[in-house]
């Protein structure tokens, strides 16, 4: 059993003090984040985005090849420890795009009866033009060919249809070409 009595062996021996508390020294900041680096940093990330090792180490993450990641950083920021941080946070990063991906796609529904409940919105006259009576038609049908003009005379042009052809037969090829048109474009949009 021991002696707690003060000895002069031993690895209690000598006389007891307190310790100096001592203000840390400004060399055991190093490393430290401060607000204005963590400050100019998001700046400077906000205005130039990734660089274009990082663009290519999320790319390699993306289809799952995290060790090709990791070789990849290493050889940019040279050290094996420094490495595996940045690809943590690059797929933290990812992580979280996928996530406002997702909300963006399902957004939740309003929790607010009275905004579900509001009364659809009047539709609203842009024209006194009706399209019912024959001036209105011939206005719109002028108006829809003007606007659709490249579109036909491209079309035109590979049929090689004359004067002869009346205005009821370009304008039916022209709505052909139109409805051709918009449906290219919602089949390349999904």
């Amino acid at each position: 059993m021991a002696l707690h009595c003060p000895m002069a062996m031993g690895l209690n021996k000598d006389h007891k003090v307190t310790n100096n508390v001592s203000k840390p020294r400004h060399s055991h900041h190093h490393g430290c984040l401060t607000k204005h680096t963590k400050f100019m940093r998001d700046m400077i990330w906000d205005v130039c985005g990734f660089a274009p090792y990082k663009w290519h180490a999320m790319e390699l993450l993306k289809v799952s090849k995290d060790k090709w990641a990791l070789k990849f950083i290493k050889e940019r920021v040279r050290t094996h420890i420094q490495a595996k941080r940045k690809r943590e946070e690059l797929s933290d990063i990812l992580a979280t795009m996928r996530k406002a991906i997702q909300e963006r796609l399902n957004p939740l529904p309003c929790p607010l009866p009275e905004i579900n409940s509001l009364p659809p919105p009047k539709k609203r006259k842009y024209t006194p033009l009706s399209p019912d009576s024959i001036k209105g038609q011939l206005i719109l049908k002028d108006k829809f060919i003007i606007q659709s003009a490249a579109d036909i005379r491209k079309k035109l042009q590979k049929l090689a249809l004359g004067p002869e052809q009346s205005l009821e037969s370009s304008l039916n090829l022209a709505t052909s070409v139109f409805i051709i048109k918009t449906r290219r474009n919602r089949l390349k949009g999904t």
